[in-house]
């Protein structure tokens, strides 16, 4: 969970605990 990339890990993006922000609202449907 090192801050993977928003268009990709969709999988680590919740585990990714560096930028939940920026990899959850905007990318919450994938």
């Amino acid at each position: 969970a090192k801050a993977p990339p928003i268009r990709g890990n969709a999988d680590q993006r919740i585990d990714s605990p560096a930028c939940p922000i920026i990899v959850h609202p905007e990318w919450r449907h994938r």
